[in-house]
């Protein structure tokens, strides 16, 4: 189990066994990619009805802005996805559904998301002929649509300038996951759909993100510091990114970068690189630890308002309400003023009064490929 490769990574820490933590860390990952109950791999043969699922993935997609199934930048499937691919319940699909608008063929996208292969549609002719039908026409199509990148980091270890190992504090990313995908839920019964993509804070993903740009919006969750931000090796240890490396980075990479939250302790650093490189707004905190329910709290209020068009400076105060008469947060009142808005500015300057999403095309999206290596 999971836990068990945990407990076997603490001991070869302890241990300083090398090989056995680059092996038990590769281990660990490919465990967290798999789903708790698997089925043997079989082979299939391809046939129209498997096109015909395809397509009707391909329909969703361009009716709602969303994967039918949610994936990372390398097209890796979460587990609770791939149980609702295996299960497919009448229930699931149809909560999928209630996402598309009604312009668009509803009937049609079921068919052709028939669990039973042979319930899809026969042939070609008769989506060509659905699609006549359904009479729809392209000025009747959703247009409110934008993404979100997210990028989680989660060491499980560091090591310290005497070479000692030692064990990182884990965040709930799980919780943060779940908050940000319910609170952007609620933007859709207006019509607003915000695609989230979470990935894994590496350098390689952060890299490959700046390649392809896929989003204008960006949330870097991951322990903080006055001088770094802790990013992950790719092996279970922690990448310390220095506030003057992580400027370099994004004046090369980050052009397109409108809006980036550093939600981390002590981030202000880290949030002011983000500001000399060139993004115009960036939300981060003060020189101070913040608690990882007054992030969530923050983060959850921050994006709901964002999606359902309300203007960055007017989300900010609200989520920073939000904090302060949470129920959940102790010391509300001193968890929210940590949050900052950079540059910071007068209250009456309209400099940070600006929609964030929905107002540049978003780019076509299926996963940013790893960089090819060079010799």
């Amino acid at each position: 189990s999971i836990d068990n490769l945990k407990n076997d990574l603490y001991a070869a820490l302890a241990a300083d066994d090398d090989r056995e933590i680059i092996r038990l860390s590769r281990m660990l990952e490919e465990a967290r990619k798999t789903p708790a109950s698997k089925e043997p791999s079989r082979q299939v043969k391809a046939s129209l009805k498997y096109d015909m699922w395809a397509f009707g993935c391909l329909l969703y997609y361009m009716s709602t802005g969303l994967n039918l199934f949610h994936v990372d930048t390398r097209e890796d499937v979460g587990d609770e996805e791939l149980r609702d691919i295996a299960e497919w319940s009448l229930h699931t699909k149809a909560k999928k559904l209630e996402k598309i608008n009604d312009s668009w063929p509803k009937t049609l996208i079921s068919n052709l998301l028939q669990k039973d292969p042979t319930l899809r549609p026969p042939n070609w002719q008769f989506v060509i002929d659905s699609l006549n039908i359904s009479s729809f026409s392209s000025q009747d199509l959703p247009c409110l649509h934008d993404r979100l990148m997210v990028f989680h980091s989660a060491p499980l270890a560091y090591i310290d300038k005497s070479n000692s190992r030692h064990r990182m504090h884990l965040l709930d990313f799980e919780r943060e996951k779940h908050a940000l995908e319910e609170s952007l839920e609620d933007a859709e019964t207006i019509g607003s759909t915000i695609d989230v993509v979470f990935e894994t804070a590496t350098i390689d993903r952060v890299n490959a993100f700046f390649a392809q740009r896929p989003s204008r919006v960006l949330h870097l969750s991951c322990h903080g510091n006055e001088q770094y931000l802790a990013l992950e090796d790719g092996r279970g240890g922690t990448h310390f990114l220095m506030a003057s490396d992580l400027k370099r980075l994004v004046s090369v990479g980050g052009g397109n970068l409108k809006v980036v939250f550093v939600s981390a302790c002590h981030s202000k650093e880290a949030g002011q690189a983000f500001i000399d490189s060139g993004v115009p707004h960036v939300i981060c905190s003060r020189t101070d630890a913040l608690q990882d329910l007054a992030a969530v709290e923050f983060s959850k209020n921050f994006y709901r308002a964002l999606a359902c068009r309300i203007c960055l400076k007017e989300a900010f105060l609200m989520a920073k309400e939000a904090v302060r008469v949470s129920a959940d947060v102790s010391n509300g009142r001193l968890e929210a003023d940590k949050f900052l808005l950079l540059p910071e500015t007068s209250p009456d300057d309209p400099y940070h009064d600006v929609q964030v999403f929905y107002q540049d095309s978003v780019p076509a999206y299926s996963g940013v490929q790893p960089l090819a290596k060079t010799n």
